[in-house]
């Protein structure tokens, strides 16, 4: 179950990884810096937000799975070993969108030479 529970959370983080970083990437100069900056944290944001949608969503697998077991401490651990689980995906999620918030800052554009 805990191999299940990660491979979809890491699934997730993989089908989303580099959606903002290519899109800050791919920018044309036609966008002024603050522009671009909103549309990456604007991706960031999106794919934190799928991310714990997916992560939640296999909790909350998890513990519907863990309420058919019938032993009481089994059952107990089935639930803790998922509480487990959401908390790591979501530090990891937490981790990746520092990540993605750092490289959509843009780096200081010097004034124009007259």
């Amino acid at each position: 179950m805990k191999k299940i529970l990660a491979t979809l959370v890491l699934g997730a983080f993989l089908m989303l990884g580099g959606a903002s970083v290519a899109k800050a990437e791919n920018d044309t100069p036609q966008n002024p810096p603050q522009e671009s900056a909103k549309v990456c944290m604007k991706d960031a944001t999106q794919k934190k937000n799928a991310a714990l949608k997916t992560a939640r969503t296999a909790y909350v697998a998890a513990l519907e799975q863990a309420k058919t077991i019938q032993d009481k401490v089994a059952r107990k651990v089935a639930r803790e070993q998922a509480r487990k689980d959401y908390k790591v995906a979501k530090k990891a999620i937490q981790t990746i969108f520092k990540t993605d918030r750092k490289a959509c800052k843009q780096a200081p554009v010097p004034p124009p030479v007259q």
